[in-house]
């Protein structure tokens, strides 16, 4: 079962979508600080609601495709996730720039963006690839995103296949990227473009969740 968020510009509003709640605007939270070592404990998986201070990032160079040029930044957030298995890590905040002179065609904010996307860990002796699917078929449906619009999608590191899990205690290295073809599990305009799209790597600790 996918629990997700979703967050669109303007960056003033949020909307958060959980296992298919209702939608409603609140002030947009802010990804977690550089430096921030004690994570607030937040909802297990896949996704949370906002997080409360910002973080620097270095977005991956992009490709450029046609008109348009897209840009994936990565961020650590202070909600965490890993409760079900007693562990804490950060919840993922990806965002998505649009950087070229015309439209880019993406995925709707939610599942379809989720479906196109793989998060790659390296740490704890061990390199995986992990990403969503669902119990059956799902059309990605594609939205355009205008030139300089950027639109910010939460992702959890331990989303895998129908369901969550655990990773190894300690320090894991992580990218999200748009999953290639011919192997992406749900093909489309924007995973033919843009596949193989990273972003930038941040690093997360994975440790035991407080009074387990």
């Amino acid at each position: 079962m996918l629990t997700l968020l979703r967050r669109c510009l303007p960056l003033g509003t949020a909307c958060a979508l959980v296992a298919g709640a209702g939608c409603a605007s609140r002030p947009a939270p802010r990804p977690a600080a550089a430096a921030s070592t004690t994570p607030s404990d937040a909802a297990a998986s896949p996704a949370a609601a906002g997080a409360t201070s910002a973080t620097s990032a270095t977005p991956a160079a992009a490709p450029a495709a046609g008109p348009a040029r897209l840009q994936l930044s990565l961020q650590t957030m202070e909600e965490t996730t890993g409760g079900e298995f007693g562990l804490s890590l950060p919840m993922l905040l990806l965002l998505v720039r649009n950087d070229g002179p015309g439209e880019a065609q993406v995925p709707d904010l939610g599942i379809a963006m989720l479906l196109s996307l793989q998060v790659e860990l390296h740490g704890a002796g061990r390199s995986e690839q992990r990403h969503a699917t669902l119990y059956r078929a799902w059309p990605v449906t594609l939205s355009a995103l205008a030139p300089g619009a950027v639109l910010q999608q939460g992702v959890s590191a331990l989303s895998q296949g129908q369901r969550d899990l655990p990773l190894p205690l300690g320090s894991h290295q992580v990218k999200v990227c748009v999953q290639a073809e011919p192997q992406a599990a749900y093909p489309s305009a924007f995973t033919k473009t843009y596949g193989g799209l990273c972003s930038n790597e941040v690093t997360i600790e994975v440790k035991r969740r407080k009074g387990r």
